[in-house]
């Protein structure tokens, strides 16, 4: 019988184990939490830290310094550069592009295929430009 927790609070996080796809490509000096999933095709540059239960999806590349906090998603595709922080419960779009040293707060959605060039508070979403037809 499969028991169904109420809460991801009830496991010890220190027990819970972290998937490293063999494809990936992590540096040096990278922490990784419980219960994290690193997708094939990631590259984790030296000091990147990534809280409990984060997600790094197929290709994204996540720059030197970054800090993703418990329970963030980042989707396929994303590039994040170096020293960025990305609060607890985000989801990063697909595509998306984050500039360096920006700081996105807690429960913020990052749209497919934006560029973030600025901080983002708390509990934000943004969204890309659409493309114009000329």
């Amino acid at each position: 019988m499969i028991r169904r927790a109420s809460s991801l609070k009830e496991y010890d996080v220190d027990s819970m184990v972290s998937l490293v796809s063999p494809s990936a490509i992590v540096s040096t000096n990278v922490v990784l939490g419980g219960g994290v999933f690193v997708a094939h095709g990631v590259i984790l540059n030296s000091g990147a830290k990534l809280g409990d239960y984060a997600i790094i999806n197929s290709g994204s590349i996540i720059g030197h310094e970054v800090e993703i906090y418990d329970y963030s998603i980042v989707s396929g595709k994303v590039f994040i550069g170096g020293n960025v922080r990305v609060g607890p419960k985000t989801l990063i779009g697909p595509g998306s592009t984050i500039m360096q040293s920006v700081k996105i707060g807690a429960e913020v959605i990052v749209s497919i295929g934006s560029i973030v060039a600025r901080d983002i508070p708390n509990n934000k979403t943004s969204l890309p430009a659409l493309s114009k037809i000329i």
